[in-house]
């Protein structure tokens, strides 16, 4: 009985150390391409705007999209069932993927190309903007704050952390609803500087847990249980 109990632990470790990889592999990759994502937007404004350089080439902003899309993705589909923020649950999965395609910019520049051609008025071109990105912007908004309630419900992610998606929501929220009230000198910070920070904290906040999780690995898997040995042997 005592092999059979030493058996069913040593099992019931291994798996809870399969996760835990997962969730190594999955958070520190992911993290680093959201860190390096932002750090691509960072240092492409801060050596502009000290005119080290001119206009960044178009290739930048296409390599700050792909690590930004592709470390969300990692994220959520996960390097392994527990290494998922959703826990693959398929609403929540689902929702959140729906919300990285759609809050691409990739997905902002196919509708731009899809705005009517107008007439040189500035009032028709306007309103064809309005038309067009006014929904999209509300589909962003709703997209995003229900794929960040659905990972801190689900809570793949350790509570209180599994809330950070929706604390950076909260937190874009005051600073546009700022600017909105007449607080234009927070404008560009908004726009420029608050998505690339919050992109940044998040990857930063992904890698410390993978960290964590690969500590978290129980000592049966690093080596036999003697109890287990002696057992095996008698039998």
């Amino acid at each position: 009985m005592s092999a059979l109990s030493d058996a069913g632990s040593l099992i019931e470790s291994d798996a809870v150390a399969r996760d835990n990889r997962a969730r190594r592999r999955t958070w520190v990759i992911g993290g680093a391409l959201l860190v390096l994502s932002a750090l691509v937007v960072l240092v492409r404004v801060l050596t502009y705007r000290a005119g080290i350089v001119g206009e960044s080439p178009a290739w930048a902003y296409y390599i700050k999209d792909w690590l930004w899309g592709i470390g969300a993705l990692i994220l959520v589909i996960g390097l392994g069932r527990a290494g998922s923020i959703t826990g693959r649950r398929p609403f929540a999965t689902i929702l959140v993927i729906l919300q990285i395609i759609v809050a691409s910019p990739a997905a902002a520049w196919y509708l731009s190309t899809r705005l009517p051609d107008l007439p040189t008025s500035t009032h028709a071109a306007e309103d064809a903007w309005t038309a067009v990105f006014i929904p999209y912007y509300l589909a962003v908004f709703a997209l995003t704050f229900t794929a960040a309630l659905a990972i801190g419900l689900v809570r793949a992610v350790p509570a209180p952390w599994c809330w950070a998606p929706s604390v950076a929501f909260l937190v874009a929220i005051v600073f546009g609803s700022a600017v909105s009230g007449g607080a234009y000198v927070l404008g560009g910070f908004s726009v420029v500087y608050l998505p690339v920070i919050s992109t940044g904290l998040l990857g930063m906040l992904a890698i410390v847990l993978g960290i964590r999780a690969g500590r978290d690995e129980p000592a049966e898997t690093r080596r036999p249980l003697p109890e287990f040995q002696e057992g095996s042997a008698q039998r």
